[in-house]
């Protein structure tokens, strides 16, 4: 299996706005009807762009500063591109199936609060993997 660096970006870029924008969504299914109040809902919207726009922010930077790299080379490990790629696909599924699967939102957030560091940092060393190998 052989992976362009081109698509290795993508990829990692598109994996964190999906996670985003299920999280939005999972919130929106979650709160309807009333059953989370317009300030939690606010609060809950606060969080998720607090967990996902450094992530973003990561790959933007790793983006940028690769701009001049071609992108039709292959990435050199694609195992370890994939693993990558599975671990910030899998952090970022968290707050969306803790908001789905919590009894509150109260305590889903308190949930992916009580783990965020470690995922964090698996995840924002995932996403730098995923554009260090790609912008060499």
């Amino acid at each position: 299996m052989t992976m362009s660096m081109r698509t290795t970006r993508i990829v990692t870029v598109s994996v964190l706005f999906l996670g985003l924008f299920a999280g939005l969504i999972t919130l929106a299914i979650v709160g309807r009807g009333g059953a989370i109040s317009p300030s939690g809902k606010d609060a809950v919207v606060r969080y998720l762009l607090e967990f996902f726009v450094p992530l973003i922010g990561v790959a933007a930077a790793f983006y940028l500063a690769g701009k001049g790299h071609s992108a039709d080379e292959n990435v050199e490990s694609p195992e370890a591109v994939a693993l990558a790629l599975f671990i910030l696909a899998s952090w970022c599924s968290v707050p969306v199936l803790s908001l789905a699967l919590s009894s509150t939102y109260e305590t889903a957030l308190a949930y992916v609060d009580s783990v965020k560091l470690y995922g964090h940092t698996l995840a924002t060393t995932a996403a730098a993997f995923t554009f260090a190998k790609s912008s060499h």
